[in-house]
C-alpha cells in the first residue's frame, strides 16, 4: 500500500502527459521534450530495478523538475 501511495503521483503525471502528448504530438515532439521523457523513463526504470532509487532526495528532485517541465510544456500547448 505504501509503494502505491508513493509512486501513484509520479505515474499519474507521466500517464497524463503521455496521453496529452499522443493527442498533440506534432506540437510537442522535439528534442528537448524527448530527452526529458527518456530521462523520466530511465529514472523510473532504475528505481524499479534498484528498489530504493526514489528514496533519495536528489533523485526525487531531478525527477520532479523533469516532470514539471514536461507538464508546463503540455499546459502551454493546451492553453496557447
Amino acid at each position: 500500500l505504501g509503494v502505491l501511495l508513493m509512486l501513484a503521483p509520479w505515474v499519474l503525471m507521466v500517464f497524463y502527459g503521455l496521453l496529452f502528448f499522443l493527442r498533440h504530438w506534432k506540437r510537442l515532439f522535439n528534442g528537448l521534450n524527448t530527452t526529458c521523457a527518456f530521462s523520466i523513463a530511465a529514472g523510473l526504470g532504475s528505481a524499479y530495478m534498484s528498489g530504493h532509487m526514489l528514496d533519495q532526495f536528489i533523485t526525487t528532485l531531478f525527477l520532479a523538475l523533469l516532470i514539471a517541465y514536461l507538464l508546463q510544456q503540455v499546459q502551454e500547448v493546451r492553453h496557447g
